[in-house]
């Protein structure tokens, strides 16, 4: 969250983001049985949870796209970008 603060972020942006970021985290532990570390999960866990929303949520492209972005940039800021 520093760095959105920042990057001046809204705090209705930070709080979308962080809640994204929770769902993303929780959904891997429901499909692992455990909780994991970002570090730990790449890109296909990424596309994992974008098909669940899109499948299962009815959530939109645009809003796929936006959490992608988030979900992307959080594991870079934790220094796990790589796929």
């Amino acid at each position: 969250i520093g760095v959105m603060r920042i990057r001046r972020y809204s705090r209705a942006t930070e709080q979308g983001y962080v809640g994204w970021y929770k769902r993303y985290v929780l959904f891997q532990k429901e499909v692992c049985g455990r909780m994991r570390h970002p570090a730990e999960m790449g890109a296909a866990e990424v596309e994992a949870f974008l098909t669940h929303l899109a499948v299962n949520r009815n959530v939109s492209a645009a809003t796929q796209g936006q959490i992608k972005g988030q979900v992307s940039y959080r594991r870079a800021d934790k220094g796990t970008a790589g796929g």
